[in-house]
């Protein structure tokens, strides 16, 4: 086999180690991204239970997509905030 073609071998192999190293980097980033945002909304979360907001009332809201009653009671959330 010529070096010409045992060179290019040789790059094929080291760009498919790379681009597999870039494949786990790249899943690591994105799990790691998932965790942060995770994070972020529990403790956007905690925030709210902390007042007398109605979670499961604003949980049961965005399940059953029922826009009017979670806006109801996010205004009521807003209210209850300012007042304290």
């Amino acid at each position: 086999m010529s070096e010409k073609i045992q060179k290019l071998k040789a790059s094929i192999e080291n760009d498919k180690a790379k681009l597999e190293a870039l494949k786990k980097d790249i899943a690591d980033k994105e799990k790691r991204l998932k965790d942060l945002e995770m994070a972020e909304m529990m403790g956007k979360l905690n925030v709210i239970c902390a007042g007398n907001t109605d979670m499961m009332g604003i949980l049961d809201a965005i399940q059953n997509k029922d826009l009017d009653k979670l806006m109801e009671l996010l205004e009521g959330a807003g209210t209850n905030e300012r007042t304290n």
